[in-house]
């Protein structure tokens, strides 16, 4: 893990938001279990006394997320100016957590890891395939389609 990703926060001020909740997209009904997700984490934010300024970097850094691919959790880190983190954590958190401090809570962060690197899915077939960058955040980069043979 790279320290200097946090960075950011050496000149940052609170309140901070954190939140770390599974974001796993690999059933049916995941569209509809974001969104209670997303209902359960905006109650707990409000319960705790979060801005509304944090609350909406948070909502929008929730909603606006590309839907995951399988199994994974997401990290998301706000204060009032905006959102300082965004990740992909590699592992869904076996709960999740939603805290409002003075100071950022990172500690699952750095225990479930990120997938904070671009990557290349690549379908291939005998005529072909599609080729897809995704950012760090699982946003499309670049699409491709190529053909050939055999």
């Amino acid at each position: 893990m790279h320290a200097d990703r946090f960075a950011d926060f050496t000149t940052a001020t609170g309140p901070f938001a954190s939140v770390y909740y599974e974001d796993s997209h690999a059933t049916e009904d995941a569209a509809k279990v974001a969104e209670l997700t997303w209902r359960s984490i905006a109650e707990q934010l409000e319960q705790l006394g979060t801005p509304r300024a944090v609350l909406g970097h948070v909502e929008r850094a929730v909603t606006e997320a590309p839907a995951a691919v399988g199994s994974g959790g997401r990290a998301i880190v706000a204060n009032p100016d905006g959102v300082l983190v965004h990740e992909r954590l590699v592992r869904p958190p076996l709960r999740t957590e939603v805290r409002l401090s003075d100071m950022p809570y990172l500690l699952p962060l750095v225990e479930h890891g990120t997938s904070g690197r671009p990557y290349l899915v690549a379908a291939v077939d005998h005529a072909g395939g599609d080729l897809t960058v995704y950012d760090r955040h699982g946003g499309v980069l670049h699409e491709e389609t190529v053909a050939g043979e055999g």
